[in-house]
C-alpha cells in the first residue's frame, strides 16, 4: 500500500490524546464508596477545578444510572445510557452532547469502556433493583471514586480562599472608613491642608481597586496599603492636635492657629506598608535611600519653620540575616529544582518559575506560597522553600505547607532565623562532599 494514500475513516468513535493517556494508565483502583458522597465531593470541587456547569450536569446524569452495589462488585460502576437519552436529559443537540462527552473524558472524570461494535450496552443478573452487572460497555465511573479525596481537598482549599477573600474585603472597607473618619475629625478641628484631602482620595482609590475580586492574593497588598494609610493618618492627626494644644491660640477663631506646611509625606504609603517592613531586601523600595557615599540618607519635612526628620516605618531585617544565597547553592541543597530548570546555572527568574512546581510537589498551596513571596520577598521565599524541600527529603517535615506558613508568621514577629537553617544545610552538604 502506498504510504501517501490517506487512511479511510472507519466510522468508529474518535480517541483524543488525553483519553489515550488516561487509558494507558491501566485499570483505575479505588476504594468502594457511596456514589452519593462521590458526586457531592465532585460538585463541591467543580468551581475549584474550573469545571463548567454543563459538564457537572453530564456527570450528574451518568451517576443517576448507577446503583450503590455497582461500586463494590462486578466490573465496577459502568453505565450505558443512549445518546438520545443524554440529549433529552441535558436538553442539548447531538453536537453539544458530543462536545460534553469529549470534555468529561478528556478531564479524566470517567473512562470509556468500548464494546467490539462501538455501542454501549450492559447485562445484569438477578431481579429488581439489586440486580448486579455481569457484562457492560459504556461510561466507567470509577475514576470519580479514585479522585474523591482530591475533590474534597480542592473544595476545602477553595472555600478557605473564599473566606479569606471575604475577610480581606471587610478589612479593606473598615480601613477606608477609618481614614475618612480621621479626615472628618481633622476638618472638624479646623485642620486644613492638602494632606487630608490626599489621604481621603487615596483611601477611596485603594478601596475602588478591590472591584469584585474575591481571590485573596491581589487583595492582600490593597489591605496592607490601606492599613498603613490609616495608621499614618492617625499619627499625623495626633501630632497635629498635640501641636495645636501646645501653642497659645486665639479662641476667637482658627485663623491664628499654627500653620502646617503641606508636604508630600503621603507618598511614603506607597513604599512603607505593613508588608514592606516584613519583606526581604529584594522587594522594590524595601530599603532606605542611600546617598552618594553609600550611607542612608535622612528624609526631612519642613514643619512650623523647623526641619525635622520624617518618621518612617522601620524596615525589618531580611530573614536571611546576611546569608548570601545563590541559585547554584539552592539547587544543590534541593535537587528537586533541577528537574524544572534548563541547566545547573539557572538564574533567579528561572528558579522562581521552578519553585511553583516544587511547592506543588510538596503539597504547599498557592495561597501560602503567594503569602511567603509577598511577606518574605521572592529570594527569601525560594530559600525557605529550599530548606523545607531538603528537610522533607530527609523525612524531618510532615507538613511543608504548615511549616511555610509558620515561617511567615515568625518573620512577622521578627524571630525567623532562616540563616541558621541554611548554614546547617551548607554544613551538611560540605560533610557529604568530604565523605564521598
Amino acid at each position: 500500500m502506498d504510504l501517501q494514500t490517506p487512511l479511510r475513516p472507519t466510522g468508529l468513535r474518535k480517541i483524543t490524546v488525553p483519553q489515550l493517556q488516561a487509558e494507558a494508565a491501566g485499570p483505575v483502583p479505588f476504594s468502594p464508596a457511596s456514589p452519593g458522597r462521590v458526586l457531592a465531593a465532585f460538585k463541591r470541587a467543580a468551581s475549584a477545578l474550573g469545571v463548567s456547569r454543563r459538564v457537572v450536569d453530564l456527570v450528574d446524569t451518568l451517576m443517576s444510572h448507577n446503583r450503590p452495589h455497582d461500586w463494590d462488585s462486578g466490573p465496577g460502576p459502568i453505565v450505558w445510557p443512549s445518546d438520545v437519552e443524554l440529549e433529552d436529559r441535558l436538553c442539548v443537540g447531538p453536537s453539544q452532547r458530543k462536545a460534553l462527552v469529549r470534555a468529561v473524558l478528556d478531564a479524566g472524570f470517567v473512562r470509556l469502556r468500548r464494546s467490539p461494535t462501538g455501542r454501549r450496552w450492559g447485562h445484569r443478573t438477578g431481579s429488581g433493583y439489586e440486580a448486579r452487572i455481569v457484562e457492560a460497555y459504556g461510561f466507567d465511573l470509577s475514576p470519580l471514586g479514585k479522585r474523591m479525596a482530591e475533590f474534597e481537598r480542592a473544595s476545602a482549599e477553595w472555600e478557605a480562599r473564599r473566606e479569606e477573600g471575604k475577610r480581606l474585603r471587610r478589612e479593606i472597607t473598615v480601613s477606608r472608613n477609618r481614614v475618612l473618619a480621621l479626615v472628618d475629625l481633622a476638618e472638624a478641628q479646623g485642620l486644613t491642608g492638602e494632606e487630608w484631602v490626599a489621604a481621603a482620595t487615596q483611601a477611596n482609590a485603594l478601596w475602588g481597586e478591590r472591584g469584585s475580586q474575591r481571590d485573596p492574593l491581589p487583595l492582600v497588598p490593597i489591605a496592607a496599603r490601606l492599613r498603613a494609610l490609616a495608621i499614618l493618618t492617625q499619627e499625623r492627626l495626633t501630632e497635629a492636635l498635640a501641636a495645636v494644644d501646645s501653642v497659645e491660640t486665639d479662641p476667637a477663631g482658627p485663623e491664628n492657629r499654627p500653620h502646617f506646611t503641606t508636604t508630600n509625606e503621603l507618598l511614603i504609603v506607597k513604599t512603607n506598608t505593613p508588608l514592606a517592613h516584613k519583606a526581604g531586601p529584594n522587594r522594590p523600595m524595601a530599603h532606605e535611600e542611600t546617598g552618594s557615599n553609600g550611607l542612608p540618607t535622612q528624609r526631612v519635612v519642613l514643619r512650623q519653620g523647623r526641619v525635622e526628620p520624617l518618621r518612617e516605618s522601620p524596615v525589618q531585617a531580611s530573614a536571611l540575616r546576611g546569608f548570601v544565597v545563590t541559585p547554584m547553592f539552592l539547587m544543590t541543597a534541593a535537587p528537586a529544582f533541577r528537574d524544572w530548570t534548563s541547566s545547573a546555572r539557572a538564574g533567579w527568574a528561572e528558579l522562581y518559575q521552578a519553585a511553583d512546581y516544587v511547592r506543588s510537589g510538596l503539597g504547599i498551596s498557592p495561597y501560602a506560597w503567594g503569602q511567603a513571596c509577598i511577606v518574605l520577598g521572592r529570594q527569601e521565599a525560594i530559600a525557605a522553600l529550599t530548606a523545607i524541600c531538603a528537610r522533607h527529603a530527609d523525612g524531618k517535615v510532615k507538613s511543608p505547607d504548615g511549616l511555610l506558613r509558620c515561617m511567615v508568621d515568625l518573620h512577622g514577629k521578627g524571630t525567623l532565623r532562616l540563616d541558621r537553617t541554611l548554614f546547617g544545610l551548607a554544613a551538611k552538604l560540605n560533610k557529604d562532599r568530604h565523605q564521598s
